[in-house]
């Protein structure tokens, strides 16, 4: 799965995906900043394209699914998480990741990409889980 544009949700405007898209509304400023809400447009691979690598561990697993590619330096065991059978349903244990959060999915990926453009630092406004992750 690929982001191959991203659709801007104030105007419908198109735009080759990019970490730093140029287009603005600053019309729609927050504290000198203009606001974007951006929607990503996938290149969606059918079912039987999809396959999941259980030579690796944690979400390295899905890489073949994710949009972005996953680095091996930074992801460890996020997602080996077990599933619950709680009666019908499945229930996903996150405090088997490396801090306990289901966010360490989600800073894993985000962290990757950031290093794939070379950035070298990044701020989280958190005051919890997304944090420590």
């Amino acid at each position: 799965m690929i982001i191959e544009t991203l659709s801007c949700d104030i105007c419908g405007q198109k735009e080759p995906y990019s970490i730093n898209p140029i287009h603005e509304h600053p019309e729609l400023e927050l504290g000198g900043v203009p606001v974007n809400i951006w929607t990503p447009e996938y290149n969606l691979q059918t079912c039987q394209e999809l396959q999941i690598d259980s030579t690796k561990r944690g979400i390295q697993r899905f890489h073949t699914l994710l949009p972005i590619r996953l680095d091996e330096n930074v992801c460890s065991s996020e997602g080996d998480t077990p599933l619950i059978k709680i009666g019908e349903f499945y229930l996903k244990d996150e405090s088997n990741n490396p801090t306990g959060s289901f966010k360490d999915r989600g800073i894993a990926a985000l962290v990757s990409e950031a290093h794939s453009y070379g950035i070298k630092r990044i701020a989280i406004p958190s005051t919890g889980n997304a944090a420590i992750s």
